[in-house]
């Protein structure tokens, strides 16, 4: 496995439109990246919903594994 990486990303979001974010996830996976996408309904602003997808994704791995 590669690199792990959380990415976030509003559906409606105009600076980093949805079709971007899923290239962006593509290209990460091709390059052996290990990848979980947290969305949103929102656009470009910060959610709860992503501070808990960093949470999980942080608590999950901080033993090193």
């Amino acid at each position: 496995a590669g690199r792990r990486i959380l990415m976030t990303a509003g559906r409606k979001d105009p600076i980093c439109p949805a079709h971007l974010t899923s290239r962006l996830e593509s290209y990460l996976r091709g390059a052996g990246a290990d990848v979980d996408v947290a969305w949103h309904d929102g656009g470009h602003e910060i959610r709860t919903t992503e501070i808990e997808a960093a949470r999980d994704f942080l608590s999950r791995y901080r033993d090193g594994s």
